[in-house]
């Protein structure tokens, strides 16, 4: 008798808790998943590293990039190797990486812009880190850059990205520019 009624008394508190839970639009956790992005990113900035699973904190986009005997002619379509070493200036590890989808991914690539400065290829191959790239660590990395399709006088840019959040130039950090002549 005593197991019944207290079978019973469970099965009303239940009732009851889900009411309470439904009136208030089941919004309890959300807050929880914000706070503890909110936590991540101050945390992230403070420190010298960066989960490989999250965006970059707004000063790990900060990088400084030189191009190794930069080309200065190249043939239309041709694809070339271009030594750039990357230094990471800023106070985040930059992730090789990132998600298993590579979400995250901290990668060099470039833009081939004419000489008006307007973009005529926007998104280069990447260049893969060969790890996780500390604060004040640099590497030399080799670039695979395919040449425009018309001739003509152009300016290769190289800058560092994270896939799926941001290039680093729009968010103040220096690009490496060169001046090539595609013919």
């Amino acid at each position: 008798m005593k197991t019944k009624s207290i079978l019973r008394i469970l099965a009303y508190v239940a009732v009851i808790s889900s009411l309470a839970i439904a009136s208030t639009g089941c919004k309890k956790e959300e807050p929880k998943v914000e706070k503890a992005a909110e936590q991540a990113a101050p945390q992230a900035a403070q420190g010298p590293t960066t989960a490989a699973n999250a965006a970059l904190p707004e000063d790990g986009f900060k990088a400084e990039i030189t191009v190794n005997n930069p080309p200065t002619t190249i043939k239309a379509k041709a694809e070339v190797t271009v030594e750039v070493k990357v230094k990471n200036t800023s106070n985040a590890l930059w992730p090789a990486k990132g998600q298993v989808d590579g979400k995250f991914q901290t990668r060099l690539s470039y833009h081939w812009l004419d000489k008006n400065g307007n973009i005529v290829i926007n998104d280069g191959t990447r260049a893969d880190l060969p790890s996780d790239l500390a604060q004040g660590k640099d590497v030399t990395l080799s670039a695979k850059v395919t040449a425009p399709e018309k001739p003509g006088n152009y300016v290769l840019e190289f800058d560092m990205m994270q896939e799926l959040v941001s290039w680093f130039g729009p968010k103040g950090s220096p690009t490496a520019k060169v001046n090539v002549t595609v013919n």
